[in-house]
């Protein structure tokens, strides 16, 4: 809640996106960047104030193990550049994508293969970068 502006804030888990209403008003606006759309394989982005998303990497519907392709996108996050970094659960990797690109590239875990090895995750589930583009991963 900012008492300033009489905004509330809401985390909407399932619907991966933060919103925000104006006090007693039923409608409210997202106000999230990049978002894990899990239920249909995309990561989408949403400008502040739109009714709509656009659609950043990822096929509406349509899930693998391509590099086109997500399975259970569950967290994503941008670096300062532009780049997406995604936590692609049901393929146990870690999907790079480049500002502006569609064909992503694993850069953790092994497409596919779950496991208890050091270069496996199994289910990955959020990503943050530190500073020093340093990724951790919820596994």
């Amino acid at each position: 809640m900012d008492s300033s502006s009489n905004m509330l804030y809401v985390a909407d888990t399932d619907n991966h996106r933060i919103m925000s209403y104006v006090l007693n008003s039923p409608v409210g606006i997202i106000v999230a960047g990049v978002i894990a759309n899990c239920g249909v394989y995309t990561i989408v982005q949403w400008v502040i104030g739109s009714s709509g998303w656009t659609i950043l990497v990822g096929c509406v519907g349509i899930y693998g193990s391509s590099p086109l392709m997500l399975y259970g996108p569950m967290g994503a996050t941008l670096d300062s550049m532009g780049n997406i970094y995604v936590a692609d659960a049901y393929t146990h990797r870690i999907q790079f994508f480049a500002t502006g690109q569609r064909n992503g590239t694993t850069i953790a875990g092994v497409s596919g293969t779950t496991g208890m090895l050091s270069s496996q995750l199994n289910s990955p589930r959020s990503i943050a970068l530190g500073n020093q583009l340093n990724m951790y991963v919820s596994d």
